[in-house]
């Protein structure tokens, strides 16, 4: 039972760091495919992030989040991360769709922003999937489209996860690898520099190719406290690629994200 809870708050987690910019954006792969003992699962808690302030940047701040996931058995999902529906294909393989959003970057994020303007929230809309190799890991990968200001960006996560108990049911150590492509129209959103914004900015003109964006590594700690509530910690590397790394706006290539968590599973 415990262990599907820390499956569960690391799904979640994962929807937290997707709303949170670039504090703590995580890997893609989908909502929680720990099996469950109940038609309903709803889980409640909060988070602090501290983080870049935008991806590329060598400035950090820190935010309190809500988490927020409820889960029905046969399939659906709804939270902080998005809604959608799940479904499981065989004992070891699932996938799914969901609609969620693509948070915007506004220029008063940050000096290195001046001149750049404002990237707008957006909807975002994806298909996910999960295969398990075997006990505690498991391939994921997710894509997403509908991100930027002209909402043509698109983004395909793939992923390994892994969950290694520690000494007993109540400590869990969690680990995830991830690597990110993007289309040109989301790179240009998010590190590209048009005419307009080089002329306010100072910047010179910069036009990305679609590429692989970023490679992240997720480490965390679980600690179930009871049956039902349950502390995560976790750190983040994130190593920029390619165009994304070239950016004029990139001031750091490399940074690093933390998060602490807590969750009630009601």
């Amino acid at each position: 039972m415990r262990n599907r809870l820390h499956l569960a708050l690391a799904a979640a987690t994962l929807g937290l760091g997707a709303v949170s910019g670039a504090a703590a954006q995580g890997a893609g792969g989908g909502p929680s495919d720990a099996p469950m003992t109940t038609d309903f699962e709803f889980m409640l808690g909060v988070g602090a992030v501290y983080g870049p302030v935008y991806m590329g940047s060598d400035k950090y701040k820190a935010s309190a989040l809500p988490l927020l996931s409820a889960r029905w058995k046969n399939g659906f999902f709804a939270g902080v991360g998005g809604v959608g529906y799940r479904l499981a294909l065989s004992d070891a393989l699932s996938a799914g769709l969901m609609v969620g959003l693509s948070p915007g970057r506004d220029e008063s994020d940050a000096d290195a922003l001046t001149g750049m303007g404002d990237i707008k929230n957006r909807p975002e809309y994806g298909a996910f999937a999960s295969h398990r190799i075997s006990r505690g890991l498991s391939l994921a990968g997710s894509i997403r489209y509908g991100s930027g200001n002209d909402r043509d960006g698109l983004l395909v996560d793939v992923g390994l996860r892994a969950m290694v108990p520690l000494g007993g049911p109540t400590h869990r150590l969690m680990a995830g690898l991830t690597a990110t492509y993007a289309n040109e129209a989301s790179m240009k959103s998010l590190f590209g520099v048009n005419a307009t914004q080089s002329l306010a900015s100072g910047y010179t003109l910069y036009t990305p190719s679609a590429g692989l964006r970023d490679i992240a590594l997720n480490v965390g700690y679980g600690y179930s406290i009871t049956n039902n509530a349950i502390v995560n910690f976790g750190v983040t590397g994130r190593a920029l690629q390619g165009d994304a790394k070239d950016s004029p706006l990139t001031k750091k290539a490399n940074s690093a994200s933390a998060n602490l968590m807590f969750a009630y599973r009601f």
